[in-house]
């Protein structure tokens, strides 16, 4: 199992890794090129609607994997296909809906994060990339089938047309609508390319193409299908108070200067987020084959390994990042940037927390415990917001970095109590025994 684990991370890695740096090539020629204003006000579009798509779509893909793991591991075929035509149908439902209310509402909230009227326009337009950002199902389904290949291979596409294009525009001396503009296409042409891609793969699968199956009844046979995916999601939008709203905070209270200096922060550090994601791809379905075998000391054991392994090379990069961080700044993004460095240690640090963590969201999952997981989030945002209200005024922008390693230290705290509690509770033939009654 560690071979294959340590073999799927290392393709996903290898993709994220140069999608990652394509990306920040991108951010980095768009800050170059455009003024901290200009800059800023791309920045609260893309990052408002990446907060509307989180709160309002459905992020099902690790419910989903849960669900369709399972069923593969007990070879109910039935179940499996059905429990793809349900992933469908909620991707395809919720990512209408947040694209019209996204798009209805940013008159209204412009105002409220420092967004221009002017921007107001190629705001709503952009919000159409939420429309084909249905990855749920599909991720899931190449989780199951081991094809990390193909989940890498989206970022890297919308990495590369974006880098290259902005690139180009750069060059022509282009505004900041054309580069806002293409960044929505370059995404747009990725999503579109692996929803086809993944959806062709699943009809050459005569397994679960060709069954005969219901959404209903397959959802019906998944105990806690709904709570978890109603759960999942709440904790996800909450989350964004923390992870993605902060940019619209800052926009709010500092400004687009304000908000460009987070984002190119965040840019940086976001590419150990890329590593934590990889990892997450890969161990969600092993950990949920597991729980249905009943094995939940295997679970734990797994889940401390990854923990530590993960969570110490990601503290190891924020003091790297301690090192050369301001060099690295000013060299990618320019000499107005370097107040962004203490920013960028202290988001290395919390994401180094957050490295750890990552076996998380899917052991609980597996173990029927999501309601906890939702309740260290709130736990997690509870202290976020305490933590910002004091360390804002005294430390500026810094401040929203230090409540985001506050956050990520209540969050991971709750989470393995939790999972301790449940795993020490509960014996693997109670836990059999429910599952199979269920």
């Amino acid at each position: 199992m560690g071979r294959s684990i340590a073999s799927s991370w290392s393709k996903l890695v290898g993709s994220n890794v140069v999608g990652g740096a394509m990306q920040f090539i991108a951010v980095a020629i768009a800050a170059r090129a455009l003024s901290l204003e200009a800059f800023g006000m791309i920045v609260l579009i893309q990052t408002y609607a990446k907060v509307v798509d989180a709160l309002l779509n459905f992020q099902s893909v690790n419910v989903l994997t849960h669900f369709l793991a399972d069923a593969q591991e007990r070879d109910d075929r039935s179940r499996f296909a059905g429990l793809l035509k349900a992933g469908l149908l909620v991707d395809l439902g919720t990512a209408l809906f947040a694209t019209v209310l996204a798009a209805a509402l940013l008159p209204v909230l412009a105002p409220v994060f420092g967004l221009a009227e002017e921007w107001i326009a190629p705001g709503m337009l952009f919000c159409l990339v939420i429309l084909t950002r249905i990855f749920g199902v599909t991720e899931a389904y190449l989780r199951c089938h081991d094809r990390f290949w193909l989940v890498g291979a989206r970022p890297v596409l919308a990495a590369g047309l974006t880098a290259g294009g902005s690139l180009f525009l750069w060059l022509a001396g282009a505004d900041a609508r054309a580069f806002l503009l293409l960044w929505m296409l370059a995404e747009v042409m990725a999503n579109l390319f692996f929803i086809g891609a993944t959806w062709h793969a699943i009809r050459r699968d005569s397994a679960s193409a060709a069954e005969p199956s219901s959404a209903r009844e397959a959802i019906a046979a998944s105990a806690g299908f709904w709570p978890m995916m109603w759960q999942t999601n709440a904790t996800t939008g909450i989350r964004m108070l923390t992870q993605d709203i902060d940019v619209l905070f800052a926009g709010s209270v500092f400004g687009p200067t304000g908000a460009s200096l987070l984002r190119v922060a965040k840019s940086l550090a976001n590419q150990v987020g890329q590593l934590a994601r990889a990892l997450q791809q890969v161990v969600s379905a092993p950990i949920s084959r597991m729980v249905t075998r009943g094995d939940l000391r295997a679970v734990t054991r797994y889940s401390t390994r990854v923990a530590m392994l993960a969570g110490g090379g990601g503290l190891a990069l924020a003091t790297v990042m301690f090192a050369v961080g301001q060099p690295i700044l000013v060299a990618a993004f320019g000499s107005e940037f370097a107040p962004a460095y203490w920013l960028t240690v202290l988001l290395f640090t919390s994401r180094g927390v957050y490295l750890a963590g990552v076996t998380l969201l899917p052991t609980m999952l597996a173990l029927d415990i999501s309601g906890l997981y939702l309740r260290s989030v709130i736990l997690g945002t509870l202290a976020f917001g305490v933590v910002l209200a004091i360390a804002v005024p005294a430390f500026g922008l810094a401040g929203i970095a230090i409540s985001h390693i506050v956050f990520e230290v209540v969050w991971f705290a709750a989470c393995w109590l939790a999972i301790h509690q449940r795993v020490a509770g509960r014996g693997l033939h109670s836990l059999t025994t429910a599952r199979g009654s269920s």
